[in-house]
This record gives C-alpha cells, sequence and structure tokens, in this order.
C-alpha cells in the first residue's frame, strides 16, 4: 500500500488549503482590528452588532468540522477527515473577522461599517444586495464606494 493510495495526501492538501484561509482570514483580521482601533480612537461612537446570527452559524460549522474530523478517524475515512480539516480551518478564520465585519459604530456625522469610515451626507443611495436581500444593503457613495451594512 502507497503513499498515495491511503489519500493521505488528500489530507495533507486539505489542512494546508485551511491553513492558508485561517492565515488570510488573520491577516485580514489584524488589519481590520487596527483600522477600526484608528478610527475609533478619542472618537465616540454607539456600536450596533449584528453578528450574533454570523456567530452562531460559523461555530456551527466549526462544530460540523470537527464532529466529521472525529467521525473520519473512527470510520478510517480520509475524506471525512479532510471536508472536516477545512471546514474547521475556515470558519475559525471567518469567525475570527466576523466581530469588525458585521459591527457598525455611528455617530452625528458618519459611521464606520466593515472598517469604512462614511459621511452621511456622502451617501447617495442604497442599493440591495444580489443574495441577501432581506439582511443586507450597500451604502452607495457619492465617490463609488459600497459599503455593506445590516438594514
Amino acid at each position: 500500500m502507497g503513499f498515495f493510495e491511503n489519500n493521505l495526501v488528500l489530507v495533507i492538501f486539505c489542512i494546508a488549503v485551511g491553513m492558508i484561509m485561517f492565515f488570510v482570514r488573520f491577516k485580514e483580521y489584524r488589519q481590520m482590528k487596527e483600522t477600526i482601533n484608528t478610527a475609533l480612537e478619542g472618537k465616540h461612537y454607539e456600536k450596533y452588532d449584528y453578528s450574533k446570527w454570523v456567530r452562531i452559524l460559523y461555530v456551527l460549522f466549526v462544530l460540523f468540522g470537527v464532529v466529521s474530523i472525529v467521525y473520519g478517524v473512527m470510520h478510517n475515512d480520509f475524506e471525512t477527515i479532510s471536508m472536516g480539516a477545512v471546514l474547521t480551518l475556515m470558519f475559525i478564520g471567518e469567525h475570527l473577522i466576523v466581530g469588525y465585519r458585521y459591527t457598525l459604530y455611528y455617530s452625528d456625522t458618519h459611521f464606520i461599517a466593515g472598517g469604512k469610515l462614511c459621511r452621511y451626507k456622502s451617501v447617495k443611495d442604497f442599493e440591495e444586495m444580489k443574495y441577501f436581500k432581506l439582511a443586507f444593503v450597500r451604502a452607495v457613495t457619492f465617490n463609488g464606494d459600497k459599503i455593506p451594512m445590516s438594514r
């Protein structure tokens, strides 16, 4: 039985892909954290966090990934282990940034959403999002920025 026949390559590949996806989100997390902290420095904002349900969904995906890994190990199923590894690592990374991505900071003159500062006067229109019509809209500014935010 050779190395390629026992599907260890698939497991290693999926773990590598999962790690890459995690580190991309980790890097994004650090950048968003720095951007938000700089924007909030010395100013008073009200905070509206609309990440609760997304956080719950991501935790469920992480749990599903862990259960898949355990199931795969118990049944010697390398494909299930691989799928679980990718899901677990990917959604742990997504969970890191959800707090910054789905939080709105606002004051009397402007708001910060997704790390972008936007003055109320600069909002030209709101457009429906194609796939999340009931949950989110995009604030379209006069300079062309599109900022996704909760309704």
